[in-house]
């Protein structure tokens, strides 16, 4: 499987973590196993995807839009994609527009989460996760 999912902070921030060729059958799974875990998180749940280690992709943005579900908005909060290929971002900016949701780019994982915390006061921080754990 090209993908690994689940949660970086529990009930609220999936994180997806990509590798290698991704396909439209990849795409469509990784989909469903995201809409499962925003069904059972407390709102708002923000999505990470970490997209630095993906090396093939679909580029039919007709094609990847077949598989974008947005019953869920009410549920999100931010979408952060982590990439520095220009190409991704212009792709993952049309798709993400689709589903009407908040979306950011970051470089590193690091920089998505520093906004996620100054972005939601209701996340707890990095250090009060480790004395919770």
């Amino acid at each position: 499987m090209p993908y690994t999912i689940g949660w970086h902070i529990p009930d609220r921030v999936v994180l997806i973590t990509f590798e290698g060729t991704m396909t439209l059958d990849d795409i469509d799974h990784m989909n469903l196993d995201t809409m499962a875990l925003v069904g059972q998180g407390v709102p708002p749940i923000h999505v990470v995807s970490d997209l630095l280690a993906m090396e093939r992709y679909p580029t039919s943005i007709q094609e990847i839009s077949k598989f974008i579900r947005n019953d869920m908005k009410a549920r999100l909060g931010w979408t952060i994609v982590i990439t520095r290929n220009k190409l991704v971002r212009f792709m993952s900016a049309i798709i993400i527009q689709l589903t009407g949701a908040r979306l950011r780019f970051f470089d590193t994982l690091d920089d998505a989460l520093i906004f996620l915390h100054d972005n939601d006061v209701t996340l707890s921080r990095p250090s009060e996760q480790a004395t919770q754990t």
